[in-house]
């Protein structure tokens, strides 16, 4: 870096040298520029660097300083472009703990500065939750889709090793903790669809009896959420392949009871309906 550290930034400890953040202090409107104060991010930057290059760095760094800035400050775009940039996960992954530091103090300054809600302390925050899930960035929704999406091109693709090596991984990462969340049904969905290209359909059985009990340990089309309407319907398919028809028709039919209260007159309630009218269910609806 470039920039001039200013008096009292170098800390000695056990005989190696620290980069501290606690030189912020009384950083006020004149050393604004762009609407923010210029000196504040050069020193993070200045610390994120010597992280880098093996320096260590306290990780209550951002508790020790007590910096100022105005309003405006925190509401310029300099100051939303700095958490975004300098404070990205990729920037600050040799020091995780000082961007965790910062971001949570940040969050809190703002929001008394600011209020709770405005618009950049809930940035500050949506941040903070990112680095502490910095191992498990798969739960980012749009992580997951882009995942998913990947799955289903090699699955499609009929590359099912490939497939089934990803979605076993992105299903132990995104659904170690349970099936609580309509996201994790979700990235469990794209394993029992590997699980039935592959013809194993007890396995894709039993992923799918996973998702559907996870929003009700009873069979209640009244509590399922949408995931679980689509798994009912997969089940229906397993069913079917694996020659139950009788069992295939009542997973169908739980499916669109769900589908009704879900999604009334849609395209999805219409084809479950087609499905049901199918010749190889006459017998059994």
């Amino acid at each position: 870096m470039s920039a001039r550290l200013p008096p009292n930034t170098l800390k000695e400890r056990g005989g190696s040298t620290h980069y501290g953040l606690d030189v912020y202090v009384d950083l006020g409107s004149k050393n604004l520029s762009g609407g923010t104060p210029r000196l504040f991010w050069d020193e993070v930057k200045h610390s994120i660097y010597a992280s880098k290059k093996g320096s260590s760095i306290p990780s209550n760094a951002a508790d020790e300083s007590h910096f100022q800035m105005t309003k405006a400050s925190y509401e310029s775009f300099d100051f939303v472009w700095e958490l975004l940039a300098t404070l990205s996960l990729v920037n600050t992954a040799c020091c995780i703990e000082l961007r965790q530091s910062l971001l949570s103090r940040l969050r809190i300054t703002v929001a008394g500065t600011l209020h709770a809600s405005h618009p950049v302390a809930e940035l500050c925050g949506l941040l903070y939750r990112c680095s502490e899930d910095a191992e498990l960035g798969y739960l980012h929704p749009t992580t997951c889709r882009l995942r998913r999406s990947i799955i289903d091109i090699a699955r499609r693709g009929r590359r099912l090793e490939a497939a089934e090596s990803m979605a076993r991984d992105f299903y132990a990462k995104t659904c170690s903790t349970g099936l609580y969340s309509c996201l994790a049904r979700s990235c469990a969905r794209s394993l029992s669809h590997v699980f039935m290209a592959l013809g194993r359909l007890n396995d894709a059985r039993d992923v799918c009896q996973t998702i559907v009990c996870s929003t009700s340990p009873v069979m209640d089309p009244d509590l399922y959420d949408e995931r679980a309407a689509q798994t009912m319907e997969d089940l229906a398919e397993i069913e079917l392949l694996s020659g139950d028809v009788q069992a295939s028709v009542w997973n169908l039919q739980l499916a669109r009871t769900a589908a009704e209260r879900l999604w009334p007159e849609s395209v999805a309630l219409r084809t479950m309906e087609e499905k049901l009218a199918m010749e190889c269910y006459a017998l059994h609806s």
